[in-house]
């Protein structure tokens, strides 16, 4: 499970790099360091900074890409900071045991559905 979901956002973050920042793109990325976020902030005393960086500045960009492009290119100072926010996530998921990030994702899909509802 944590590899498949540590690939796909490593190929989004390659592709991001390479080409202008889909809304796709930035939502798969922001689930990965959604659920390290909310799963390192219930294990640890405080998420670390590399993961807060990375989710602010995720969470800019995808306000940016809900206007009518749906697409925007990214900086490279901007790709440096998500990619230093994705290897943090990779820690974080490395580090908790599997039932405290699934518990982490139904939490998150739970909320979804309140959303929607």
């Amino acid at each position: 499970m944590r590899d498949n979901y540590a690939l796909r956002a490593h190929l989004v973050l390659d592709a991001m790099q390479r080409q202008p920042v889909l809304r796709d793109h930035a939502g798969e990325l922001a689930l990965y360091l959604e659920i390290a976020w909310k799963a390192a902030a219930q294990h640890f005393k405080s998420p670390p900074v590399r993961l807060r960086q990375a989710r602010d500045k995720l969470s800019s960009l995808i306000v940016r890409l809900s206007g009518p492009e749906g697409a925007c290119p990214l900086s490279a100072q901007d790709w440096g900071v998500l990619c230093a926010g994705v290897v943090c996530a990779d820690g974080v998921w490395q580090r908790l045991p599997t039932r405290q990030i699934l518990l982490v994702m139904q939490q998150l899909r739970e909320a979804a559905l309140r959303r929607v509802v």
